[in-house]
């Protein structure tokens, strides 16, 4: 019998706890995934297209290489990782096609860095707010 429509189960230590009702970590991970997108859809709101207007101001210069200097403190993400992994993961899923925070053409297809820049494109960390972006 119900009672009062919860189910109850038997924790590991001996008390009951609701089933329905999901953990206080389980939010916290709903919440900081949350964070994490909105944070992500921001830098690539604002990077993505400092990037490639960098990238091909250069290439029409004939270069193979830039200089990007980006805002470290934009990367600071109240703990969901470290600003550099965080920087990584951002450029990571820029240039990852079916990523679902990348930009489409007027033609409806993706816009990745790899698509605009080809195969070879490459970034490395220098220091604290720069990173060589080389294709």
């Amino acid at each position: 019998m119900l009672g009062s429509g919860y189910m109850y189960a038997k924790n590991t230590n001996g008390q009951r706890r609701r089933i329905d009702e999901p953990n206080k970590s389980e939010i916290d991970k709903l919440i900081k995934e949350n964070e994490r997108k909105n944070k992500i859809n921001s830098l690539a709101n604002k990077y993505f297209n400092k990037i490639t207007n960098s990238v091909v101001k250069a290439a029409t210069n004939e270069k193979k290489e830039i200089h990007f200097y980006y805002n470290y403190y934009d990367f600071v993400n109240n703990g969901l990782g470290k600003p550099h992994g965080f920087l990584n993961e951002f450029m990571s899923e820029m240039c990852y096609e079916y990523s679902e925070y990348i930009t489409k053409d007027c033609n409806g297809s993706p816009m990745t860095f790899k698509t605009l820049f080809g195969q070879n494109f490459k970034w490395e960390l220098c220091g604290k707010n720069m990173m060589i972006i080389s294709w």
